[in-house]
């Protein structure tokens, strides 16, 4: 695994990994960000997210000297890699829902915020993983978009973070991996075996506000999510998916 920098508090570790990378301290193979608690935690479209100690809170900082448009969908791949490092060390089944969370019995524990940084010194991938672990979901709040647990809530017992962290980079770095020469191709047939509302009807609320009923049918090779209406299949590249009532 890449060299894992640890810290008590954090803003985000998102930030801290762009600023190691501008500033030319973080190590130039890649490396981990990692903070037992986080202050200003981010989800995706600038969304707050809670991160109170207990809980595992990393990015992966990952020099990209290849065309960042290969890593189209990543955020897929990283979620189908975090999904097999959480079954490796706290035993559960989950399923990843487009386009970037992890869920177990339909309710959301990890999410994860995806960026590519351009520009000198060359191009960063940052891959920011945040698993609600060892806390009550009481600790969430009740501002939340979706449904929210905890693996404390599912298994009963505390998972070992180092541990997970572990599971989760050794799976996410072979993953980005084959990435770098293949694309999302071959990580098409995996997902759609544990791609959550798969055949069911869902919704997808656009970033404008739009809200687009279907039946979902996937992603195709761009990580687009694949609305089956009556006018025929549409493609979505971003969005809030969640099953249609």
């Amino acid at each position: 695994m890449l060299p894992v920098l640890n810290y008590e508090v954090l803003d985000s570790t998102n930030l801290e990994a762009r600023r190691l990378w501008e500033n030319g301290r973080g190590p130039r193979e890649g490396f981990y960000v990692a903070a037992r608690l986080q202050t200003a935690g981010r989800g995706r479209m600038g969304r707050k997210w809670v991160s109170p100690a207990g809980g595992l809170w990393f990015t992966l900082a990952l020099p990209i000297p290849e065309d960042p448009r290969r890593f189209q969908g990543v955020s897929l791949v990283a979620g189908l890699a975090a999904a097999e490092g959480v079954e490796a060390a706290a035993g559960i089944r989950c399923s990843v829902k487009w386009p970037n969370d992890l869920l177990a019995g339909n309710r959301k524990f990890c999410g994860i915020l995806c960026e590519m940084v351009l520009g000198p010194p060359g191009s960063l991938l940052l891959v920011g993983i945040g698993i609600d672990a060892n806390f009550p979901p009481s600790l969430l709040g009740e501002d939340l978009l979706h449904p929210a647990t905890t693996l404390l809530e599912i298994t009963g017992r505390e998972t070992d973070l180092e541990d997970l962290l572990e599971k989760v980079g050794e799976r996410l770095e072979a993953a980005l991996g084959e990435m770098r020469t293949s694309g999302l191709e071959p990580f098409l047939s995996p997902l759609r075996e544990r791609l959550a509302y798969l055949g069911e009807r869902v919704e997808i609320l656009l970033p404008g506000g739009e809200i687009r009923k279907g039946v979902f049918h996937g992603v195709d090779s761009q990580g687009r999510a694949l609305l089956r209406r009556a006018q025929g299949l549409e493609a979505h590249l971003t969005g809030d998916l969640r099953p249609a009532y």
